[in-house]
């Protein structure tokens, strides 16, 4: 995760937001879009399969603050 102030930088990284199993690997996914929804936020990604392409899958997270800094854990289901 990078941030800045303008798109031409300067950029700085942060820490991984994903935290748990298969947090290094973004949870088998390639992140897309930040979805907002009234006030919050949802983690949109997209799990690609190149030997299956019509099998494509999405993950969609809630996205938590803690600290003031985004973090996203897995969950097999949510609802707010």
């Amino acid at each position: 995760m990078f941030s800045a102030s303008s798109i031409w930088g300067p950029w700085t990284q942060h820490p991984n937001p994903c935290v748990g199993a298969n947090a290094e690997k973004t949870f088998g996914g390639q992140s897309t879009f930040v979805l907002p929804v009234d006030g919050r936020y949802i983690f949109m990604a997209d799990i690609w399969r190149p030997q299956h392409p019509s099998d494509a899958r999405y993950i969609w997270l809630p996205i938590e603050f803690e600290n003031g800094k985004p973090v996203i854990r897995w969950r097999d289901e949510w609802k707010w």
